[in-house]
């Protein structure tokens, strides 16, 4: 695993660990590039920045010291410095290439020879473990390369990069990062906490990355045999690659999913090498009673290795499913850690708890004993993992912009709306990453840029396909009055009005500074947002490091008729009744504003995730958002006074990584459910009590728009061809509905009961295809 993923790892929690990790991780990738580092007694290694094992196979292949010389493997270093290795079996001889050089070594010899030339060795090479063990120096001495030594840390290099004195911090951390685990503390009886804590080696962080390689989330998990790591099944899910970062900080790739159950919330992973992270002891939860101590080690909030003690609260059965509640809290990260008696052995995994701490629940160690049982019994070359893509992300925008991930824009799913305005469906959408921010903002460039751009030109394909021609679209939202679909176009930084009727533009804004973050109508206006910079996890709105726009159109000539400055970075806006709520994209805790339409004034406030896609309920009084960087997601709900447009309450669903979610969002045109494109489908209620509780799951999506005129939802996923139509009551399926082209964005149902989507289509006489608005009647 490469150093520089260090990088990605401390995205994953948000900024917890120190910031000297960036830097530290990147230098040490530069200063040891193709080096090769070793210490005394561990198995542990480093080869070209990537943590590595000396020997899969063979734990004890280890650095040594002997009569005051130090022993290194040969074949181990040689290989990792691109040496050919080779052994005559005959003569117990290792004989290496390299170029014109010829380098040959035999066990017990106190000489080897370089190109035929007896060179003295300082100590006789011996064979130990099975393997040819050489001193030190005639590494250096056989190929040219540099050699350090001290404390135990061993260095070979084409360059001198050490220096014993200057470079004591590089070389502690270095001691850290290679020390061998130490030793197993179960004896099989009650140990006290102490000896309990000392399990934490056996605890990892698994954080989770998109197809993009942007980090997503992360979690705990634990060694259950070699390179095998047991965890939440929502901690693996909608994924496409992982990593695992033990507490002596190394870092490990994951392979892939050896085994997965939704239903009991449990996958087992493996590693891309056989790591030798120690195996945890199982129990067993049988024989477990109520107010027996427990021990739990996990990562809350990314915290590496937190330990904590609770008692058994209950043993319950929840819809056929054994669970074990206890006190030992339960938050973001430590999903996935292992739960323990006071002999130390395993007897759940932690899964699930309340955001105040007060429910917490683990799923029994014996679920995933056959598991364990059928896996640790294969050699590890023999294990096999599943197809990646059954748990890979869905609900990301599919176009091909490599810079997507999480941190971007707010999705094209913005629908129509009725009554207050609202539209019912969010996504992710496309955009440019988390990037990296910093600094306070010494100049604001202006919201305009230039003069409107030329509005291009436009074709139709067949009757209902409208060819959007050279436009490079993003952002959308639909007029409900009229056939017009408002376009952000990021080739000319400018919207375009477009009316699918005639096939023709009607209007261009002026050209914009800086992109368009986000579309939404409401109340005969058009509202457009823009960040000053791209979105980033470590640039604060309290150390003036945030801020953007907020512009109103005219959504008739796209005129910009009011606009006013943010000191947060514009992520997802909704509008209802006079009151703008906008969601910050930067700054991890951060802010839903409130503005007052006529005023601008601030005036509400509230702490958001960054990057939280934002939905209005049809009602107008309600908020609802969805995390994007947690593990679990979570859903939380915003209550609005309706006359002031004060949020007067806010608060998180009941539930914690027992049931699939996505990043997109949408609401019913009744406001009965709030539905995730995972397909979970959850209560919309002006209760707390009976607000955000699971109900059911449909077909997955990333796409959602409806209508309360025929009370019909409409969902999609992204390059698919077809629009799956439910009734919103009973959210039982109607029917599919065909597309000319790959999805990208359902708009919403226009005044004339049809269905506007926009697509990508193989266009005539055209090599790529296009981008295009589809009306697909429904009648």
């Amino acid at each position: 695993m490469k150093w520089l993923r260090t990088v990605l790892i401390v995205a994953l929690i948000a900024g917890l660990w120190p910031q000297t990790t960036h830097a530290e991780g990147s230098d040490l990738s530069v200063m040891f590039d193709g080096a090769v580092i070793l210490m005394t007694g561990s198995p542990n290694a480093v080869a070209d920045s990537s943590d590595v094992i000396i020997d899969e196979d063979n734990y004890g292949v280890v650095p040594y010291t002997k009569n005051g010389r130090t022993l290194v493997p040969l074949r181990f270093i040689a290989e990792s410095l691109g040496i050919r290795v080779g052994w005559d079996a005959a003569t117990s001889t290792s004989i290496l290439q390299s170029g014109t050089k010829d380098v040959r070594i035999k066990a017990g010899s106190k000489t080897m020879t370089v190109n035929g030339k007896s060179v003295a060795l300082e100590a006789p090479a011996e064979n130990t473990q099975s393997r040819l063990f050489v001193p030190l120096r005639a590494i250096g001495e056989s190929f040219g390369q540099y050699v350090f030594y001290d404390r135990g840390v061993i260095v070979v290099s084409k360059k001198s990069v050490l220096n014993a004195v200057k470079d004591r911090e590089t070389i502690d951390y270095l001691a850290f990062m290679l020390k061998p685990f130490a030793k197993d503390p179960y004896t099989g009886k009650t140990l006290s906490t102490e000896k309990l804590s000392l399990m934490e080696q056996s605890v990892v962080i698994l954080g989770s990355f998109d197809k993009y390689g942007e980090p997503l989330g992360f979690g705990s998990a634990f060694a259950v045999g070699p390179g095998l790591f047991l965890t939440n099944f929502h901690v693996v899910n909608e994924a496409s690659s992982y990593v695992i970062a033990t507490g002596q900080d190394r870092y490990y790739d994951v392979e892939g999913v050896v085994a997965a159950s939704e239903e009991y919330d449990l996958a087992l992973v493996k590693t891309a090498i056989r790591t030798n992270v120690p195996t945890m002891h199982l129990g067993t939860w049988q024989g477990l009673v109520k107010g027996q101590q427990v021990f739990a080690i996990g990562n809350p909030e990314g915290l590496q290795n937190t330990v904590s003690t609770g008692i058994v609260s209950a043993l319950r059965t929840i819809e056929g499913m054994k669970l074990i509640q206890m006190t030992a809290p339960i938050t973001f990260g430590s999903s996935g850690g292992p739960l323990l008696n006071m002999k130390g052995e395993v007897v759940g995994i932690n899964t699930m708890g309340s955001d105040d701490g007060s429910l917490n629940f683990a799923v029994p160690i014996d679920y995933a004993k056959s598991w364990i049982a059928t896996y640790t019994k294969k050699a590890f070359h023999a294990v096999q993992v599943l197809d990646q893509q059954r748990f890979a992300e869905t609900y990301e925008d599919e176009e091909d912009d490599a810079s997507a991930g999480i941190g971007s824009g707010p999705g094209t799913g913005t629908g129509t709306g009725t009554g207050t305005g609202t539209g019912i469906g969010s996504g992710t959408g496309t955009g440019t990453g988390t990037g990296t921010g910093g600094g306070s903002q010494s100049h604001v460039d202006p919201l305009i840029a230039g003069e409107p751009a030329a509005m291009g030109t436009s074709s139709i394909m067949e009757p209902n396909v409208h060819l959007l021609d050279g436009l490079q679209a993003s952002m959308t939202a639909l007029d409900p009055q009229q056939p017009i679909a408002y376009v952000a176009d990021d080739k000319s930084s400018s919207i375009l009005a477009y009316n699918y009727s005639t096939g023709r533009y009607t209007a261009s804004s002026p050209q914009f500074a800086r992109l368009v973050r986000g579309l939404y109508y409401a109340d005969g206006e058009l509202y457009a947002i823009f960040s000053d910079a791209e979105y980033s996890p470590y640039r604060f709105e309290d150390e003036g490091q945030q801020g953007g726009d907020i512009a109103v159109l005219d959504p008739v000539t796209l005129q910009v008729k009011d606009q006013w400055r943010t000191d947060i970075d514009p992520y997802d806006i909704v509008v209802t009744k006079g009151h703008i709520y906008m969601a910050s994209g930067s700054g991890q805790w951060t802010y839903l504003n409130g503005y007052d339409r006529a005023t601008h004034e601030l005036i509400t406030q509230k702490s958001i995730r960054n990057a939280s896609p934002i939905e209005l309920h049809p009602s107008g009084t309600m908020i609802y958002a969805v995390t994007t960087d947690t593990s679990p997601r979570d859903v939380s709900v915003y209550r609005i006074n309706a006359a002031t447009g004060v949020i007067e309450d806010n608060y998180d669903s009941p539930y914690h990584g027992d049931y699939p979610l996505s990043t997109v969002i949408g609401i019913t045109p009744g406001g009965d459910y709030l539905l995730n494109g995972s397909g979970t489908v959850l209560t919309a209620s002006n209760r707390k009590d009976s607000n955000m509780q699971y109900d059911g799951a449909i077909g997955t999506f990333d796409l959602i728009t409806g209508s309360a005129a025929s009370g019909k939802i409409y969902t999609g996923t992204s390059k698919q061809t077809s629009v799956q139509e439910y009734a919103s009551g009973s959210l039982i399926k109607q029917r599919s509905l065909a597309t000319k082209g790959t999805l990208v964005a359902l708009l919403g149902v226009d005044a004339n009961g049809s269905l506007i989507a926009m697509t990508k289509v193989q266009a005539p006489k055209s090599l790529v295809p296009t981008y295009a608005i589809e009306r697909i009647q429904l009648s």
